[in-house]
């Protein structure tokens, strides 16, 4: 499965603590989701330059052009 501008990126815990990164701001979020969240909520010009890190050990790095192919569905084991 994939979008136009890439593969889906499945996410299993949307409720890992994460950070909101963009030009002279870090804004830590309780979740990942509401790090989606916020990051949506940016204007165009800021979503480009924006990217998610997730907090913690697997410590993921999200650049914009990631960001809206997350899906929070874990993935289908084969």
């Amino acid at each position: 499965m994939s979008s136009e501008d890439g593969p889906i990126i499945h996410i299993d815990d949307p409720d890992v603590p994460a950070t909101l990164l963009y030009p002279g701001k870090a804004i830590p979020y309780p979740t990942l989701r509401e790090a989606i969240s916020a990051w949506y909520a940016l204007p165009n010009d800021l979503q480009n330059e924006a990217s998610i890190k997730v907090d913690g050990e697997r410590g993921e790095l999200y650049r914009s052009w990631e960001i809206h192919r997350i899906q929070y569905q874990p993935k289908k084991e084969n």
